[in-house]
């Protein structure tokens, strides 16, 4: 339900003799977006007495809903585990699968000043400003389709886009649960472009150790990748990584393959690659039909409310992914 279907709802709980009561629909999603951005801080334990930091002591990421059983050192994996075995090794591995939505528009209203982030960068969006700044300086950038069996590229470049300030949504999660990342989330400009994804991708990185094995499913991975490293230094020091490159792996998801050349579906197929451990990669598809919902709510919003509504929507997906994680482990084993 949308806001502003909540809103008539409760219009006709106050009167529905067929008068119209006085309208506070602006002030009631003001109210609903303040709401929800206080709960985020409550629930990641910023709104407490004891922290002298408060609520601006709050780093990146640090609001997001974590995955329970990913890979993370110190906190679920036994002492040793870097000498795992390689026949042990996807036990420690991360799984990470990146996509994009171009549903989640919004059209070119209101500005940054009239209607700012009220948390930029805090849960699962990245940062806004130097995400901002960091496109500018890659409007020229290229990105060649060397694989004939991917029409979708293309297309997504040069779909219509005007009139829109943002034409869709980048994201990244965990590809074995389907939790989305935190600072895994960014707006798309135009098409799915490189820039975009790089820096999503960056962002999602810094919450991981650098030593840990990472395996990364994307359903365009095959060209994405072609220079991938180059593009990766060239981003600011604030979110450039440090890349082993023998623990970093890429792949196609098991179902998007299939629209690829012979060469891609060799080289990249999750069924020929040592310690994909069965992952089928399409995870991803199913946490956006969750953030799917909030899209006719941001179509109209001003660029802080859009950033806002699906960091609360996201919470409440990755939430519901861990109070029914031991029902969905034992549902997947069988």
């Amino acid at each position: 339900m949308t806001l502003y279907d909540s809103y008539g709802a409760l219009e006709k709980l106050t009167d529905n003799t067929g008068n119209k009561p006085p309208d506070r629909y602006h002030e009631w999603i003001r109210m609903c977006r303040e709401w929800f951005h206080c709960m985020l801080l409550k629930h990641g334990g910023r709104a407490v007495a004891y922290d002298p930091s408060g609520v601006e002591g709050t780093v990146e990421g640090e609001l997001a809903v974590r995955c329970l059983g990913c890979p993370r050192p110190g906190v679920n994996l036994p002492e040793g585990w870097e000498k795992a075995s390689p026949e042990d090794r996807f036990l420690y591995t991360l799984f990470l699968a990146l996509d994009a939505c171009f549903r989640l528009k919004r059209r070119l209203v209101s500005s940054e000043l009239r209607d700012p982030d009220l948390g930029s960068g805090w849960a699962y969006m990245v940062t806004t400003a130097p995400y901002r700044e960091y496109l500018r300086t890659v409007t020229d950038q290229k990105e060649m389709n060397t694989c004939s069996g991917l029409a979708a590229l293309d297309y997504a470049n040069t779909k219509f886009s005007r009139g829109y300030a943002t034409t869709g949504v980048g994201m990244g999660v965990c590809g074995r649960h389907e939790f989305v990342q935190p600072n895994g989330v960014g707006d798309l400009q135009k098409g799915e472009r490189f820039a975009n994804i790089d820096w999503i991708f960056a962002s999602i990185l810094k919450h991981w150790p650098a030593h840990l094995a990472k395996f990364i499913t994307y359903d365009i991975v095959c060209i994405w990748t072609v220079n991938l490293l180059d593009r990766l230094k060239n981003l600011p020091s604030h979110v450039r990584l440090t890349i082993v490159l023998t623990l970093l792996r890429f792949a196609i998801p098991k179902m998007h393959i299939h629209s690829h050349t012979l060469i891609c579906q060799l080289l990249f197929s999750l069924n020929w690659l040592l310690g994909s451990a069965q992952l089928e990669g399409e995870g991803i598809e199913r946490a956006w039909s969750s953030l799917g919902a909030v899209a006719a709510c941001t179509r109209d919003a001003g660029p802080g409310a859009r950033h806002d509504m699906p960091d609360a929507q996201i919470a409440g997906w990755n939430w519901g992914k861990l109070v029914t994680f031991g029902q969905s482990l034992s549902i997947s084993a069988v």
